[in-house]
C-alpha cells in the first residue's frame, strides 16, 4: 500500500493473514504509511505468519541485500553517497 499518511490497518494485515498458508508460505506487507498499533500487536501473534515492512525497513532492506544481487540483476542501480551535515 503506498499511503503517505495512513498506517494500514488491523483490517488490512487480517485479510492477508487470512489467505497465507502457514507452514507452507508466509506474507509480507509493505506499507510506505507505516502500521497502526493493531497492526503491528496482530502480527506479534501471529508472526509466523505475516510480516510488517515499513518505508525504512524496506529501504534497509534494500541496502544490505543490494550488493548480494549478480550484477545483471541490478534494475535500478544504486550509488551509495556520504555527506556530513553541520547541525
Amino acid at each position: 500500500k503506498h499511503w503517505k499518511k495512513n498506517k494500514a490497518g488491523i483490517d488490512l494485515v487480517r485479510q492477508l493473514s487470512g489467505v497465507v498458508n502457514y507452514p507452507y508460505s508466509t506474507g509480507m506487507f509493505i506499507s510506505s504509511g507505516g502500521f497502526t498499533d493493531d497492526a503491528v500487536y496482530e502480527t506479534n501473534i501471529t508472526h509466523e505468519k505475516v510480516s510488517l515492512i515499513n518505508l525504512e525497513k524496506l529501504y534497509n532492506l534494500w541496502i544490505s541485500n543490494y550488493s548480494k544481487l549478480p550484477e545483471n540483476e541490478h534494475i535500478i542501480k544504486v550509488k551509495n553517497i556520504s555527506y556530513v551535515i553541520d547541525a
